[in-house]
């Protein structure tokens, strides 16, 4: 082999190397950004995400351009390849809010995929700008706030649009099939996953996610008993790159949704880099993740983990990511449920208590104490 070669073929190991050492996970804090108009192809950066346990690992990035106008009016994303791990488990459920550096500054979050069986790795990256305009909204809502159901009669009229349609259109984080079309760039699925929940429960509320806009899967992640008080690390928790979920249903069984930090300024973090629910103004219990496992596929990937710790409350979501506040509460309901199998003389002779806490908000409580109890009673012996 020429010397020189080898010699230069050892520096640049040796650079590599060093810039190796460099990458070490982000920490919350103020962080320079990189404005939309800077990123240019061909700009290499790395990505922050889990693959297992909580401490996130770096994963190369390269930019392919920006794409204008994908998701709306001046609404741009930016292309890029994912590398590295990201290369064998492609773009999974969970990834959504992944940070992105180039040169030390924060470009935005992995927040969109191709549409399914994409042999690459191909994300799209929400910018932060559009992130940080979260920060923004406040907390306000409408003083006649109503569930779609109650919504004004002369409204329908109006809009001269079937009533099953238009409860489609206005349900909370709708999506839905309408139109029926397969879009080229979607965001990464944040499913609404289910754990102590039956088939047969999932099944028979089949129509009513549908409406609702929502993906429901088994598994994936859970949320035990948390107590809904921030624990007392909160300070310290929800770095950019770690995971993050929302706990719509805790306990003996959990609802779940779980994505990635982008931001944390020490007090608030921003994450997903696309709704969640697009439910605006919230209240939710947010809690650290642990992730098991990252399921690779080409069809549908998805990360598997649990639910930790509360360390603060959900306060936005909109239509570019989530905002989360740490060290701040949310109301739950507690539920306790006593069920009883009684012998052909009415006596008792088992009697089973199941306790969770339920997500309180006035569109989604009833549906999922409804939810709750109907799986409670699906799973009984009798």
């Amino acid at each position: 082999m020429n010397p020189r070669l080898a010699v230069a073929a050892l520096a640049s190991l040796a650079i590599f190397i060093a810039r190796a050492d460099d990458l070490h996970p982000p920490k919350a804090g103020k962080v320079e950004i990189m404005h939309l108009q800077d990123v240019k192809p061909g700009m290499h950066g790395v990505a922050w995400t889990v693959f297992r346990g909580t401490e996130p690992e770096p994963v190369p990035i390269e930019i392919i351009g920006t794409w204008k106008g994908q998701l709306g009016p001046r609404q741009d994303v930016i292309l890029a390849k994912m590398g590295g791990k990201a290369e064998r488990t492609n773009v999974a459920a969970g990834m959504s809010g992944s940070p992105v550096y180039i040169d030390g500054k924060l470009v935005g979050a992995v927040a969109l995929r191709f549409s399914v069986f994409s042999p690459d790795a191909i994300c799209g990256i929400t910018p932060i700008e559009r992130m940080l305009e979260i920060e923004d909204f406040d907390q306000s809502r409408p003083s006649d706030a109503r569930t779609p159901d109650r919504a004004p009669s002369q409204r329908s009229e109006a809009a001269a649009i079937p009533g099953e349609l238009l409860g489609k259109l206005v349900a909370a984080g709708a999506s839905g099939s309408l139109p029926n079309r397969v879009p080229v760039m979607t965001p990464i699925d944040t499913p609404l996953v289910l754990s102590g929940f039956s088939q047969a429960s999932i099944d028979a509320f089949q129509p009513l996610f549908q409406q609702m806009g929502i993906v429901a899967v088994q598994g994936g992640s859970s949320a035990s008993q948390l107590s809904m008080k921030p624990s007392g690390d909160w300070r310290h928790a929800l770095n950019p790159g770690e995971a993050v979920s929302g706990i719509l249903v805790s306990g003996d069984m959990s609802a779940t949704g779980m994505g990635t930090v982008t931001y944390n300024d020490g007090k608030r973090v921003l994450a997903f880099g696309h709704q969640f629910f697009d439910l605006g103004p919230l209240d939710m219990p947010m809690a650290k993740s642990d992730i098991l496992m990252v399921l690779s596929s080409s069809f549908q990937p998805t990360k598997f983990g649990n639910a930790t710790e509360v360390v603060g409350a959900l306060r936005q979501d909109r239509y570019s990511g989530i905002m989360g506040e740490l060290g701040a509460e949310a109301p739950s309901i507690p539920v306790t449920v006593k069920l009883r199998s009684h012998g052909a003389n009415g006596q008792v002779f088992k009697q089973k208590e199941l306790h969770f806490n339920v997500f309180v908000h006035q569109k989604w409580t009833p549906f999922l104490m409804m939810l709750t109890l109907f799986n409670s009673l699906q799973q009984m012996n009798e």
